[in-house]
């Protein structure tokens, strides 16, 4: 065995070290504790690939589908993870969803104050969050 540690080159041993090093020091993520909550900085929540893909689609095609397009829709939905986690952001997408549903079996979910206040919470939030990336609404 000492041989072999032997053969292996300088490099290796550093980043090995450094690696350890920053697996031990590093800080564990903080905890959501509500919507109130901000994230650290640098440390977003985590949202799944699929619907920030889905997010970044949906807003090219909103937006008259430009060349920067990508980038600037993939900084909004980066935003918006910096504000709210998965479980919220979805909430505040189906409400919204469901609000433009017509038809009188879609008034139950008009009609609820709760759902109006998620809706209206992911429009400010997104028009927000367009906005600080450099995109123009249509809306």
């Amino acid at each position: 065995m000492k041989g072999f540690l032997r053969i292996l080159p300088r490099w290796w041993w550093a980043a090995g070290l450094a690696a350890a090093g920053l697996l031990v020091a590093a800080p564990a993520p903080a905890q959501d504790k509500g919507s109130d909550a901000q994230a650290t900085p640098g440390l977003a929540h985590d949202y799944p690939t699929y619907e920030r893909v889905r997010y970044v689609l949906e807003c090219i095609g909103r937006n008259g589908g430009a060349t920067a397009l990508p980038y600037q829709c993939s900084c909004a939905i980066d935003k918006i993870a910096e504000r709210y986690s998965i479980d919220e952001f979805v909430e505040m997408q189906t409400a919204l969803n469901g609000m433009t549903i017509a038809g009188e079996r879609a008034g139950v979910l008009r009609d609820n104050s709760e759902i109006r206040a998620d809706a209206k919470r992911y429009r400010e939030a997104e028009a927000a969050a367009l906005k600080s990336c450099g995109i123009q609404t249509k809306r």
